[in-house]
């Protein structure tokens, strides 16, 4: 459901069923010189967690210049994430379901937070 919440708002997407798999997608396209601006992983993964997936994905793209979002996405409850250890990994937490408006104003907020995005009248420039 939550890639077609980002495919509706038009941005493409890569789905992966796994941290680990999520590594290695990353992996592949650092390769490549491609790049992913932003990361949704599920705090509760097989195998290898969010948590997990977000260090192993930092460490990967961190020679790369600005380090991609990587927004954590739970069903369980937001505190559990943030308290953590490694929690400092992630740029934002987001409760299911997710709504569009809710991962857009996110990901604007994590942007401006930055300084990635220069806002004027409430409004993306």
């Amino acid at each position: 459901m939550l890639s077609d919440t980002i495919k509706s708002m038009g941005w493409q997407v890569d789905v992966v069923d796994s941290g680990q798999d999520a590594v290695s997608k990353t992996m592949t396209r650092l390769r490549h010189n491609l790049y992913y601006d932003i990361y949704l992983l599920d705090w509760k993964m097989p195998g290898m967690d969010g948590l997990a997936a977000a260090r192993a994905i930092r460490e990967a793209s961190s020679p790369q210049g600005q380090p991609p979002i990587v927004i954590m996405v739970t069903a369980y409850a937001r505190d559990e994430v943030v308290n953590a250890p490694d929690a400092e990994l992630v740029d934002a937490v987001i409760t299911k379901p997710v709504t569009p408006s809710t991962l857009y104003n996110t990901i604007i907020h994590v942007r401006q937070h930055r300084g990635e995005a220069k806002v004027r009248d409430g409004n993306e420039a």
